[in-house]
C-alpha cells in the first residue's frame, strides 16, 4: 500500500491552537471548519464537547471508516483488588491486551501498537498469555497502514513500534503528541523499549489543545489522567455508528462506571482528572446510549462487540 503524504495545518477551536493532520487527501473544508470555529466551547474541567468531536470527525475530505476492528494479543490475570478500589483479592480479572484497526476504502489507521513478548513478560506472570499469531498480525497490518497512532507512551501501546522488526518501515508513519515522544526517550515505561531520541524524530509528534482531527472519523482528545500525555479518542463510521476510546482511563469499564481508581501500588495516576474523566464518560453513557464505548483492556465488553458484530477482527 502507498504511503500517504502528511500536512500539518494550525486552525484555532475556540481560542486554542490545534494543528491537524491530512493524510488521505492533504486538505481539509474549509467551510467545515469555520463551522467548527464557530461552534466550538471552552469549558471548565475535562467536559469535551460532543457536537464539536462530530463535526471534526468530518473536517478532513475523504471517506469516513467503513470498520472498527480489534486484536487481542495478549492477556494480563489480575486480582481485583489490584484493578478496583476494594476489589476483592479472591476475584481475578481478565485483562486484553489489544490494538484497534480503522479500515477505510483506500487504507487503515491503527490505533496503538500493543507490545512484543519480551515487554509483555515485564507486566506479571509468566502464565500470562501471549498470543504470538496475533501479535504478528498486528505487526503485518503495521506495515500495511497509512497511519500508526499512540496514545500514550506505557509499554504496552508503544512497543510494538519500538521493538518492532519493520521499524524502519513504519517509524514515518507513526503518530503521537509530541509529550509522548519525549516520555518515550526520557522515561521509558519498561527497559525492553528504550528508543534514543534520533529514530523517534521520524515519528510525526504533534502538540495540540483539546482536540485534533487524525484522520477522517478519528478524533483526538488531549486526557490526561492515567499519564500526562494519554489521549483518548472520538470515532465515527461511514455507517454513523460512534465510538468513544477510553485508552487507558481505566483498565475496565467496571471502573469508570463504579468510579473506583486502580490500585496497584505501581500505578501512579491523577485523581482527580480521572474522577472528572469517569463523570463524564458516565454522563455519555447515559445521555448517548448508541455510543459504543471502547477502552484497551475491558475483556468482558471486547467479547460482547465481537459477539454483537461491533468490532471486526484486523483485516491484512
Amino acid at each position: 500500500m502507498l504511503r500517504r503524504q502528511f500536512l500539518k495545518r494550525a486552525v484555532t477551536l475556540g481560542g486554542a491552537a490545534v494543528a491537524t493532520t491530512l493524510p488521505f487527501s492533504g486538505h481539509a473544508d474549509p467551510a467545515r471548519l469555520a463551522q467548527v470555529q464557530r461552534s466550538a466551547k471552552q469549558v471548565a474541567g475535562f467536559a469535551p464537547d460532543l457536537d464539536t468531536l462530530r463535526r471534526l470527525a468530518s473536517v478532513m475530505l475523504g471517506p469516513l471508516p467503513t470498520e472498527l476492528n480489534v486484536v487481542r494479543f495478549a492477556e494480563s490475570h489480575r486480582k481485583a483488588s489490584l484493578v478496583l478500589e476494594g476489589g476483592d483479592p479472591q476475584r481475578k480479572i481478565n485483562l486484553a491486551r489489544t490494538a484497534h484497526q480503522l479500515v477505510y476504502p483506500q487504507g487503515s489507521v491503527i490505533l496503538d501498537s500493543g507490545m512484543d513478548e519480551a515487554t509483555h513478560d515485564y507486566f506479571g506472570s509468566s502464565s500470562d498469555p501471549f498470543y504470538m499469531e496475533k501479535y504478528q498480525r498486528l505487526q503485518q497490518a503495521m506495515r500495511q497502514a497509512n497511519l500508526i497512532v499512540l496514545s500514550h507512551y506505557h509499554a504496552d501501546h508503544v512497543g510494538g513500534v519500538v521493538t518492532s522488526p519493520y521499524f524502519e518501515e513504519i517509524a514515518d508513519k507513526v503518530w503521537l503528541s509530541s509529550d509522548t515522544r519525549e516520555f518515550m526517550v526520557t522515561t521509558p515505561h519498561k527497559a525492553s523499549i528504550e528508543i534514543c531520541r534520533e529514530r523517534t524524530e521520524r515519528f510525526i509528534a504533534i502538540d495540540f489543545d483539546n482536540y485534533y482531527p487524525v484522520a477522517p472519523g478519528i478524533v483526538a482528545i488531549k486526557a490526561p489522567g492515567h499519564t500526562p500525555d494519554s489521549k483518548m479518542f472520538y470515532i465515527r463510521l461511514q455507517n454513523g455508528q460512534e465510538y468513544l476510546h477510553s485508552s487507558d482511563t481505566g483498565w475496565t469499564l467496571e471502573n469508570i462506571t463504579s468510579g473506583k481508581m486502580k490500585n496497584a501500588p505501581w500505578v501512579k495516576e491523577d485523581r482527580e482528572a480521572l474522577k472528572a474523566q469517569f463523570a463524564w464518560l458516565n454522563t455519555l453513557m447515559k445521555e448517548q446510549p448508541n455510543l459504543i464505548m471502547i477502552n484497551s483492556h475491558d475483556t468482558p465488553s471486547y467479547l460482547a462487540l465481537r459477539e454483537r458484530g461491533l468490532l471486526g477482527e484486523f483485516r491484512i
